[in-house]
Formats: structure tokens, C-alpha cells, sequence
């Protein structure tokens, strides 16, 4: 897979460990997604495009943010995610290797009849935990050359 577009309060509200954050703090469930996202895209290669829903705000523009592997996507005031990934799924029907993830079924079936690849939820949710099990694995032998990692975003928090 090439691109993974997420649907990240999709994510955020069905993957237990962020639903768990979610309760006592949204801005740390969406910092938390985002580092395991953005560990997830550094480590595997795929690019990410995370897309926020800014709906009940008062943006007046959306705001991309651009980082290794990874831009994050909040959608302009009354705009939701879904309709930003509408658009992005038509932009991108004809392409390969380009994957949605949600649990939500009327963007999963916009995302089958466009062609891409469709990802729920707790599919994804166990590739980034096995991801971060590799990189904690690789990292923490230590040596001289290669000193302990510990990687203090998922400290805290079983994955």
C-alpha cells in the first residue's frame, strides 16, 4: 500500500486505547494518534493523510500540515471529514495501492465503488500496534552503538 488516507476521529472514537484518552482529553488522544501515526508511516514507508473534521468550528480554511510520510488534515468550518475523503477518494479513484480507513459503512462503500481499499478500524489499529512492537524490539537492545529506546508517547499506555 502506497497511501492510507484516516479518518481520525473515526479512528480516535473506535480504537480503544485513543477512545480511552479520548474521555479525559481529545487534544491528547489526537497528539497520541498522531505520533503513533506518524511512527507508524516513518517505519513502514506508507504515506498518511490524516483528515480532522473542523465541522463545529469556526475555520475558515482548512489547514494541512506536512510532515515526513504524513500530512494532517484539519477540513474547513462546516466541512466534514468524510467529505473531505469523498473528495479525496474521487480524486484518487484510478489509483493503485491507495487505501481508507474508517468504520464508517456509507464512506466504506464510497470507498469500494471507487476502486481503493477499504480498512476498518480495529484492522489498522493492530498494524500500528505490531509496528510499534517492532520498533520497541529493534530498538531496545542496547549496545554502544544502538542505546535503549523508549518511545514516551506510548509509555503510558498498552497498546
Amino acid at each position: 500500500m502506497d497511501t492510507v488516507i484516516v479518518d481520525a476521529y473515526n479512528v480516535i472514537n473506535s480504537w480503544e486505547t485513543t477512545a480511552a484518552i479520548a474521555k479525559d482529553d481529545m487534544a491528547a488522544a489526537r497528539d497520541f494518534l498522531n505520533d503513533a501515526l506518524q511512527s507508524y508511516a516513518a517505519y513502514t514507508g506508507i504515506h498518511l493523510i490524516v483528515v480532522y473534521d473542523a465541522y463545529k468550528t469556526d475555520a475558515a480554511t482548512e489547514t494541512i500540515t506536512q510532515l515526513n510520510h504524513m500530512q494532517i488534515v484539519y477540513t474547513k468550518a462546516r466541512q466534514t471529514a468524510d467529505a473531505y475523503i469523498e473528495s479525496l477518494v474521487f480524486q484518487m479513484k484510478n489509483l493503485e495501492n491507495v487505501g481508507v480507513v474508517s468504520s464508517d459503512w456509507t464512506l466504506q462503500q464510497m470507498v469500494i465503488s471507487g476502486g481503493l481499499l477499504r480498512i476498518p478500524v480495529s484492522e489498522f489499529a493492530a498494524k500500528i500496534q505490531f509496528i510499534q512492537r517492532q520498533i520497541e524490539a529493534k530498538y531496545s537492545k542496547t549496545s554502544p552503538d544502538n542505546p535503549p529506546f523508549s518511545n514516551p508517547v506510548f509509555k503510558n499506555h498498552l497498546l
